[in-house]
């Protein structure tokens, strides 16, 4: 450091840095080059003529430097925000120490002023950036948790507590999460291993948990890197997502689909009857039409067209299901005479075999659907 006053001079004015002294009245009384280039003015004699109090964005500020000096020694290091000359404004440190008079009032301020206008940028996005991924953390619909390296649990969301039925001073006391099997507390660690070992920076599992004694839960498990500069890994944040009610729906899809199935193998065995009598009837009368009477024609041709509606019923049922979504055919249930279906099953094979149908005298009765009979 220069002793003598010429040199001490020089040394002031070569630092890149600005050195000043202001009075409390707002005059410039000292500067060096550095702090006129940082204002934007040109030469030290031109900013000595500005009124301090214009160079700050809020006066008050340098009031308030002021009056606190008065009751401290040691020196202090403040932020503010600053005014060029062109009128722009940036964030500045300054370093300052009251200089007194015999009563010990403070007179002047020596300081050191260093434009921090790009680290208090980068500063201020890491902030924003901080507050975003707060909110996002605390306001996702979905249960989150941050997690250090090692394992532990750093914090959890609102519907994490929600979803595990605990608070989180209760999750971040305890070890392993009770609610993991430890065939899945295992997997965990070495695909973590593998995200330290930089292999990997996530990866989504669907997991079966039980928490608190409550219903099984099927969740996706969706975990991500948080790395520093270096690439090591400095966290990771887990995000669950309850799929429970979409396998459930899924489930009940898929029996749907099935029960579309056999319907309609039910519905095909049931045409294929009324089809294989149909067939057989118009065989009959088209290769002995001559052999049969007037009569035996016109009941023939009578039952082709009740097995024809038959079918027709049977038809309008299967579009009828095909157009629902439970896929099952309307019953409409009657009273039936069971008596008549028999003998009416009778006629249609009397022709063709040789049967013989006996029914009890007393009759039987049901409630069904005739067309499902």
């Amino acid at each position: 450091m220069p002793t003598s006053t010429p040199e001490l001079s020089d040394y002031i004015e070569n630092l890149p840095v600005g050195i000043y002294r202001t009075t409390r009245d707002g005059r410039i009384v000292m500067a060096n080059s550095a702090l006129a280039r940082i204002f934007g003015y040109d030469t030290v004699e031109e900013l000595l003529g500005v009124h301090v109090p214009d160079l700050y964005v809020e006066p008050k500020e340098r009031t308030a430097s002021f009056a606190e000096a008065d009751s401290r020694e040691e020196p202090a290091v403040r932020e503010h925000r600053l005014r060029r000359k062109d009128g722009t404004e940036f964030w500045a440190q300054i370093r300052s120490r009251p200089v007194r008079d015999d009563q010990g009032k403070t007179v002047a301020m020596d300081g050191v002023l260093n434009d921090i206008s790009e680290e208090r940028s980068v500063r201020d996005q890491l902030v924003l950036s901080e507050a975003r991924f707060r909110a996002a953390f605390e306001k996702s619909p979905f249960p989150m948790f941050l997690v250090d390296p090692e394992m532990n649990l750093m914090a959890v969301n609102r519907m994490g507590t929600e979803m595990l039925g605990t608070t989180e001073e209760e999750l971040l006391a305890e070890g392993p999460p009770a609610f993991m099997a430890d065939e899945d507390w295992t997997d965990a660690q070495i695909r973590v291993d593998a995200m330290r070992r930089g292999e990997i920076d996530g990866y989504t599992v669907t997991r079966r948990f039980q928490f608190h004694d409550g219903p099984e839960r099927w969740v996706i498990v969706s975990v991500g890197a948080v790395r520093n500069p270096d690439a090591s890994l400095n966290s990771f944040i887990t995000q669950f997502v309850d799929i429970t009610e979409q396998r459930r729906v899924q489930h009940e899809l898929e029996a749907l689909v099935r029960s579309k199935e056999d319907l309609i193998r039910s519905v095909s065995h049931e045409l294929r009857t009324p089809l294989t009598t149909i067939v057989g009837l118009t065989s009959e009368l088209a290769s002995k039409w001559a052999e049969f009477s007037e009569e035996e024609r016109r009941d023939l041709t009578k039952l082709v067209a009740s097995q024809s509606a038959d079918m027709a019923e049977l038809i309008d049922d299967l579009l009828a299901a095909a157009q629902s979504e439970t896929g099952l055919l309307s019953i409409e249930p009657q009273h039936l005479d069971l008596g008549a279906e028999v003998r009416a099953v009778g006629r249609v094979w009397e022709p063709r075999a040789d049967l013989e149908v006996r029914l009890a005298k007393k009759g039987v009765h049901c409630s069904a659907d005739p067309y499902r009979v």
